[in-house]
């Protein structure tokens, strides 16, 4: 409204509305995208090791970074929607730890479901850091990514553990009793 009645404003206004525009427009779409991402349909549409595959491959063509997800054994459980939101959480949270600290062009995912746990490696070929320093950093800084994690492993009753030294990347290991499974998980541990 305010740029159509351009005869009034000098170009520096103009200038600064518009700039103004783009940020409010900037925010609107971040706040849809957090919106989108606070419980995203594709999980109860296509269900978790659908929406982690089309996460991860839209996560590698946004940054550039490989991603190579693959899963196997998840048919023998029976996930309630809260663990698949933490798994597809713990998933999204170690890329974006990938992302923005590791300094790698590649990350593998592994999730697995053994009987009576699932287990979740997120691993990538980067920069690596100090574990024991980061853990006793975790409660004076402000980044959220392994304090996230581990709050949702603890949700899930699960463990994680993190083995990483400078300039040898990170892997991250989680296991997740599962509670809920079917005959089939059952007759197959059985049988072994």
């Amino acid at each position: 409204m305010l740029l159509k009645n351009q005869l009034a404003l000098d170009a520096q206004a103009k200038t600064k509305l518009a700039e103004i525009s783009n940020r409010l427009q900037g925010t609107i779409n971040s706040i849809r995208d957090l919106s989108y991402d606070l419980q995203p349909s594709i999980l109860s549409e296509m269900g978790l090791l659908k929406a982690l595959e089309i996460y991860c491959e839209e996560f590698s063509s946004q940054y550039g970074k490989k991603v190579d997800f693959q899963s196997a054994g998840l048919n023998l459980f029976k996930l309630d929607a809260d663990t698949e939101i933490h798994i597809y959480r713990l998933v999204q949270e170690g890329l974006n730890n990938i992302r923005k600290h590791a300094e790698s062009e590649n990350a593998i995912v592994r999730l697995v479901g053994v009987f009576p746990n699932i287990i979740l490696r997120i691993e990538d070929t980067g920069k690596g850091f100090d574990v024991k320093a980061r853990e006793l950093a975790l409660g004076d800084e402000k980044r959220m990514g392994l304090r996230s994690m581990k709050e949702r492993i603890n949700l899930l009753r699960g463990q994680m553990t993190i083995q990483s030294r400078p300039m040898q990347g990170t892997k991250i290991y989680i296991k997740i009793p599962c509670q809920e499974q079917n005959r089939e998980a059952e007759e197959a541990h059985i049988n072994y």
